[in-house]
């Protein structure tokens, strides 16, 4: 009876309604992204100096000061002013900004967001695109000198800093031997060979060390793996290296890689602020810099809320991902 039970609750477990399971999870992404907001417009309002005065610059009056701090809401607690602008954002007002006028908050990062979710885009396709064969056959041949070349190529890309990784690029490939253009920004569905042609430089810059840290991680996971039994059971059939490797090692060896992918995520995009500005993307990062450095602090509101946004659905896929990889991670999730 109670080998019955037991059975009973895991088949209820194991059938568990997704529904449910994206239900509390959209739930918790949106608490998150409630204090992330929140706890960013309570730094950004425990910033040194006035705001008013930083924006105006100098030889501003007291009362020029006094009526922006009004209009700008400054002269209210933050919290009063944090309410009243996430519901101006639910509506997609995100404020004005005074440095990049007559546009908007929301009309400046239509024109930049899509710039930096390309580069993103090449980032995450390359990193895959390199660290999945080489991931798993340093792993299938662990401790052999394939694997140590793969493993310390992949630990230099890792270690050396990206901005630097971008300086010897654009030397090599845009000043030596001007096989690429060092700056610039196409459009990927206006002009995809274009878009390659300017987006490669900074691609590689973020994607190479990134591909470093997912390399490391699926070949931990592939070595392991690989001595399991029902691997060896199929090596000993005489089956093929390709179809072990892609029916029985990477499903089961890929769930780190694909964590790392939410994990690495505001690494990226912490280094996209440095990277833009090299290259002359002119993207959502780029924007955040200049946004500080002006102290336009409606536009580094919107930055942070629109990153946040794109960090919680990257995570909800990522979730979603794992958990069709592998059930046992939505079983958890509802425990």
């Amino acid at each position: 009876m109670t080998a019955l039970g037991r059975s009973g609750g895991g088949s209820v477990c194991e059938t568990a309604p997704v529904g449910g399971w994206l239900v509390r999870r959209v739930a918790s992404l949106v608490a998150v992204l409630v204090l992330v907001t929140a706890g960013a417009y309570a730094l950004i309002d425990l910033l040194p100096g006035d705001p008013a005065l930083a924006i105006l610059g100098f030889g501003a009056t007291e009362q020029r000061a006094e009526a922006l701090r009004h209009q700008l809401e400054l002269d209210r607690p933050w919290p009063v002013r944090y309410v009243h602008w996430v519901g101006d954002a639910v509506h997609g007002d995100l404020g004005q900004t005074r440095r990049y006028a007559p546009l908007s908050v929301a009309g400046v990062l239509r024109l930049r967001m899509p710039r930096t979710l390309q580069l993103l885009l090449f980032t995450e396709v390359l990193a895959f695109g390199l660290a999945v064969p080489l991931g798993l056959w340093a792993g299938w041949r662990a401790n052999t000198r394939v694997d140590r070349a793969i493993s310390s190529v992949a630990f230099g890309a890792v270690a050396l800093p990206p901005f630097m990784l971008g300086l010897l690029l654009v030397l090599f490939f845009a000043v030596k031997n001007r096989w690429l253009p060092s700056s610039g920004y196409r459009p990927l569905f206006g002009d995809p060979l274009g878009a390659v042609r300017t987006t490669i430089l900074p691609t590689l810059t973020l994607g190479l060390p990134l591909a470093g840290i997912m390399l490391r991680a699926l070949r931990a996971d592939v070595a392991e793996t690989v001595q399991r039994d029902h691997v060896l059971l199929a090596r000993a059939n005489g089956l093929s290296t390709w179809r072990i490797l892609r029916r029985h090692v990477l499903r089961q060896s890929s769930l780190t890689m694909i964590a790392l992918v939410g994990v690495t995520l505001p690494w990226v995009l912490s280094f996209i602020v440095v990277v833009e500005k090299l290259f002359n993307t002119f993207g959502a990062g780029e924007l955040v810099g200049e946004a500080v450095t002006g102290r336009d602090f409606s536009v580094i509101q919107g930055a942070i809320l629109a990153f946040a946004v794109l960090y919680l659905a990257v995570s909800a896929l990522i979730d979603v991902a794992q958990s069709l990889l592998d059930p046992r991670v939505r079983r958890r999730s509802g425990a």
